[in-house]
Formats: C-alpha cells, sequence, structure tokens
C-alpha cells in the first residue's frame, strides 16, 4: 500500500511538473484555438494518478457512496475539460488533478479494507 500512495503521489508531482504554472504553459486569453500540449499534459498527469475508466458507474459499485458520488463528480469534471478542448487556470488544474489524487488514494483504501488481504499465508488444514 505505501508503494501505491508514492506512485500517486508521484503522478500528482509529474503532472505539475509538466508545466503547470510555467510561464507561457496557459492559452493566451481570448484564443479560440484548443490548447492540445496543455490538454495533453492534463490527460496524462490524470491518467497517472487514477484511469477515468475507474470512475464509471459499474467500477464504483463496491465503494461507499459518498466516495462513489465524489468519483463520479470528478470524472464529470474530467469529461468536461476534454469535451471543450480547453484546460481552465493552472490553479484549477492543479485542484482537479489533487481531487484525483485523493480520489483514488481513497477508492484503494476503501477496497483493501473491503477485501481480505490475499497475501496472508493460509493456515494447514
Amino acid at each position: 500500500m505505501p508503494e501505491r500512495r508514492r506512485l500517486l503521489a508521484a503522478g500528482l508531482a509529474l503532472g505539475l511538473s509538466l508545466g503547470w504554472g510555467a510561464p507561457g504553459a496557459q492559452a493566451q486569453a481570448g484564443s479560440e484555438e484548443p490548447d492540445y500540449a496543455r490538454i495533453g499534459r492534463f490527460i496524462y498527469a490524470f491518467h497517472r494518478v487514477v484511469a477515468r475508466s475507474a470512475l464509471d458507474d459499474p467500477a464504483l459499485a463496491d465503494l461507499p457512496p459518498e466516495l462513489g458520488q465524489r468519483a463520479r463528480l470528478l470524472a464529470l469534471r474530467y469529461d468536461a475539460v476534454i469535451e471543450r478542448k480547453a484546460v481552465d487556470s493552472d490553479a484549477d488544474i492543479r485542484a482537479l488533478l489533487r481531487e484525483a489524487s485523493q480520489v483514488g488514494q481513497a477508492m484503494l483504501s476503501a477496497r483493501s479494507s473491503a477485501s481480505p488481504d490475499s497475501r496472508r499465508p493460509r493456515s494447514p488444514s
């Protein structure tokens, strides 16, 4: 579990290091052209933290309702960025990636506490 947490944190840090907040990273105000470089960085960073498919309803059935609702909202926010072909401000993107990291972490915790540890040795019969 600590390894997975470290990977999630690394994914979030990677997204932040890919240019969020860097000078010139944000598209010019009023520009109608999609900023594909920023969108690509956002998609890459998001999927390093949590897979979009993990946020679909069938994948959420085994989670507590509050966590499932958070995951659905995160999926809607992700889909809105992709549909608009535009990313929000750097602060909004950092917040979205932070939420993705927190939701992904909570999903892992909820699932690991709900299922028995398969690595535990079985007692001899």
